[in-house]
């Protein structure tokens, strides 16, 4: 991602005395340049404005780039960035971002660029090509600006990036496919003052460690999968923070710094994941209870309806015994029943 968050670093720092890294700077500029070359071409750069055998690849040789840093520059061609150690030009910068043709089936080796500071490579296919940590790490240990965005490359971030670049302030694997979490070897990296792991599929959460990361200034984590509660980052001078499409939370009594923006309360997520739960619980318990209070409700309304019948029924039986019975008592008997009129009386 082109930005000009590089400007937050001091021009001055842009260059660096490789005699203090304990590195040979090698005595011939056509050596390195035929170095650069390959380089480009296995990332099937076509238009690379030198040749083989020449001494003239350097876009620019002083002491800093043009417009400030060259993740300014616009160019379609790859940039080489030269400088002058002792009297002897030396390659300490390569770039590529948005060169037609850019793409490749692996990532080409840095083992001729010991001194090298700056690679910011961008927007180049290389799908599925895992990003090399460990040969980065071990082959270009001066290295303070590791750009490469967009490459649709995969993998997870390794512990080597921390253990073999412990001097890289500017960490951008933005636009790519990795995966897996941040280690928490990272927050050793006190030198780190841009991370960009935005639009990737990381997982797990920030690592605890990022409390120590006291130099860093800009953190974009966004569009990740990343989850669970964050450290204190309050005491970070960060300015420029992005936790946007991850569920993340705060502990309580856990701060970051404003440029994060609003991040919700653990215990207010922990509760809405309970209210939903118990939504469920409840959802099914009704679900559950209903049909059988139904079908206790049918039951009894039969077995009402049933003892009706058998009642009339009874009632009907009686009756007819009643019937019967009465039928065959004689009538002398309801005469004797009824005392004979008085004298006189008809």
């Amino acid at each position: 991602m082109i930005t000009s968050r590089s400007l937050l670093i001091p021009a001055s720092l842009l260059l660096f005395s490789s005699l203090t890294h304990g590195l040979d700077i090698p005595a011939d500029i056509v050596t390195q340049c035929n170095a650069a070359y390959t380089f480009f071409s296995e990332l099937g750069v076509s238009q690379i404005p030198w040749q083989i055998g020449s001494d003239q690849c350097c876009s620019y040789t002083g002491d800093k780039w043009p417009y400030a840093s060259p993740t300014n520059s616009n160019s379609s061609m790859p940039l080489v960035g030269c400088t002058f150690q002792q009297g002897v030009k030396y390659i300490w910068a390569l770039q590529a971002t948005n060169v037609p043709g850019c793409h490749g089936t692996f990532f080409p080796s840095l083992n001729a660029f010991p001194w090298l500071e700056w690679l910011n490579i961008q927007n180049c296919q290389l799908l599925s090509v895992n990003i090399p940590f460990e040969s980065i790490g071990s082959s270009v240990s001066a290295l303070r600006f590791l750009i490469l965005s967009g490459l649709g490359m995969t993998g997870s971030i390794t512990d080597d990036l921390a253990n073999n670049l412990f001097r890289v302030e500017q960490v951008d694997l933005s636009n790519n496919m990795l995966s897996g979490s941040i280690p928490d070897s990272m927050g050793s990296i006190s030198t780190l003052r841009d991370l960009d792991l935005h639009n990737n599929s990381l997982s797990g959460s920030v690592p605890s460690s990022f409390a120590r990361l006291s130099n860093l200034m800009i953190m974009e984590l966004q569009q990740n999968q990343i989850s669970g509660s964050l450290p204190d980052l309050y005491s970070l001078p960060l300015t420029q923070c992005s936790l946007a499409g991850n569920d993340v939370c705060l502990e309580t009594n856990v701060m970051v710094p404003n440029a994060c923006g609003s991040i919700k309360s653990c215990i207010s997520a922990g509760s809405a994941t309970g209210g939903s739960a118990n939504s469920v619980t409840i959802g099914v318990a009704l679900g559950v209870s209903i049909p059988v209070v139904a079908v206790a409700l049918v039951s009894v309304l039969v077995a009402v309806v049933v003892l009706d019948k058998k009642r009339g029924q009874k009632a009907i039986n009686r009756e007819s015994i009643v019937a019967q019975k009465t039928a065959e008592i004689p009538l002398h008997h309801y005469e004797r029943a009824f005392p004979p009129p008085a004298p006189g009386r008809t």
